[in-house]
């Protein structure tokens, strides 16, 4: 097992851990070994972290819905030709949505049904291979339902935001996300044709306008992917292991208040 399932195990094993304590004492509260006191706090515990939950939850359906109806749905247009051959040649005619935007960009959006949206901008950027493996990055997050994935991140690192560990699990899960997605393409169209599309967004002068609180999943292009492109040296991110005692520390702290 390498260090980054080591990282992710443990993640899993705290965010059980802080569940199962404040359960258990509450079902000793309830048959007589806990003060009312002590049921009071886990169950305020328990409820305010799964309501903190929610809320985020209800927050980042309601802003990707609010930009999908502001940014796709008024800008639409039919597929050319050349374009409609494309799609149908990668069997996603029906999972396609152009819009017209100047800005180059591509992302994967949608939770039960996802979808991918590409720019007018980014078609006429790029050449006809690259665009190919543009598209089948996306096509990736979509039989992945990433944008899914990316919501339920984002949750998690809200609910238990006085654990840094889990926002640091977030932080490499996305950037995992994104190297698996380059992986499939590469293995379809190989590496020039992907390192092409993100070296075009890397010197496109147009500022992106994708939003950071709208769960999706974006074309972007990073220095980690670059670098794994080119086969080179690259600092992927990682869970540092003083996150981990931090976190292992804050973790035992409110498990003691919530037995006080």
């Amino acid at each position: 097992m390498n260090q980054r399932n080591v990282y992710l195990l443990l993640v899993r094993l705290f965010i059980l851990m802080i569940l199962c304590v404040s359960l258990v004492n509450v079902c000793g509260a309830l048959m007589g070994g806990t003060s009312h006191s002590s049921v009071v706090r886990h169950i305020l515990f328990v409820a305010g972290v799964l309501l903190l939950g929610l809320g985020v939850f209800i927050r980042q359906v309601w802003r990707t819905s609010r930009f999908v109806k502001v940014l796709i749905d008024p800008a639409q247009v039919e597929f050319s030709p050349n374009l409609a051959a494309l799609f149908t040649e990668l069997d996603l005619h029906h999972h396609i949505v152009l819009t017209e935007q100047s800005h180059p960009f591509a992302f994967c959006f949608g939770f039960l049904r996802p979808r991918i949206c590409l720019s007018t901008g980014l078609v006429q950027l790029l050449r006809l291979d690259q665009l190919k493996a543009v598209l089948l990055h996306e096509d990736h997050h979509r039989q992945h339902f990433d944008p899914l994935r990316m919501l339920l991140i984002e949750v998690m690192s809200t609910m238990f935001f006085f654990l840094p560990i889990i926002r640091a699990w977030g932080s490499v899960y996305k950037v995992h996300i994104e190297l698996r997605a380059d992986e499939y393409a590469i293995g379809k169209v190989g590496k020039l044709a992907l390192a092409g599309a993100l070296h075009q967004l890397f010197t496109d002068a147009r500022p992106a306008i994708l939003p950071s609180g709208a769960s999706i999943a974006g074309l972007s292009a990073s220095t980690v992917r670059v670098a794994a492109l080119l086969s080179e040296q690259h600092a992927t991110p990682y869970i540092s292991p003083r996150t981990l005692w931090v976190s292992t520390a804050v973790l035992w702290l409110i498990c003691l208040l919530l037995m006080l």
